[in-house]
């Protein structure tokens, strides 16, 4: 009590604390309709890293004990920044996912995504909390591959040719500064970091169905004698 230590209220309170603890910049989720009404946030990390938030048992499990009416509420926000809403575009071109031609769009989709999952009453059934992880953890991991072109730059020379440039560590390098040494370094750091992104989320994956067939087992099992 002293320490104020309260449990999450809602996704705005959620928020301050990602801002206060994690140095993340939040907007809301206006470029995955789909996933909106449980999960409403998309994050930047200080590094670049876009990432859907948040999907943990207990922010899913408040957002549907009040029928996504917290999601909503963070939904309503203005549009997000159309520099982020392309960059997630871009990296999750390709993989079937269904994308808003804009962020106005995706506001209007992801708010309509919310009343209509309430009056479907999927806030009542529990099956789909898996799916809803699952999902999320493979758009992460796509978005995972991108986490440099997530902070990449184009300035345009004199001559109009663009000039790429990469973010580390909140210091930018033109592309075509870098050594061969310093080049073929962040190709291994970018492999290694696409191949951790992957092995995470099938770990993820592979705890959930873990718990999913213990639970299964122990409703299997004999009841033993007192």
């Amino acid at each position: 009590h002293e320490a104020q230590f309260v449990p999450i209220q809602d996704f705005a309170h959620f928020s301050r604390v990602a801002q206060r603890y994690w140095q993340h910049e939040i907007y809301p989720n206006h470029v995955l309709p789909h996933l909106a009404p449980h999960c409403p946030l998309i994050h930047v990390s200080p590094n670049g890293r876009i990432a859907v938030h948040e999907a943990t048992q207990y922010m899913l499990a408040m957002t549907r004990a009040k029928a996504f009416h917290p999601s909503e509420a963070a939904l309503r926000l203005p549009p997000m920044p159309q520099g982020v809403f392309d960059q997630v575009c871009q990296a999750l071109h390709g993989h079937g996912y269904p994308l808003p031609s804009s962020p106005e769009q995706g506001r209007q989709q992801a708010l309509q995504h919310c009343r209509q999952y309430r009056a479907k009453r999927w806030h009542q059934a529990p099956k789909l909390v898996d799916g809803v992880i699952l999902n999320v953890q493979q758009v992460n991991q796509h978005l995972a591959r991108w986490r440099y072109n997530a902070t990449q730059n184009e300035t345009t020379t004199p001559q109009g040719h663009s000039m790429p440039q990469i973010t580390i560590d909140n210091h930018t390098y033109a592309l075509d500064t870098l050594s061969p040494e310093a080049r073929a370094q962040l190709t291994s750091l970018q492999f290694v970091d696409t191949e951790l992104a992957r092995l995470q989320a099938q770990t993820a994956v592979l705890q959930t169905a873990r718990m999913a067939y213990s639970k299964a087992l122990q409703a299997a099992l004999p009841v033993l004698p007192a």
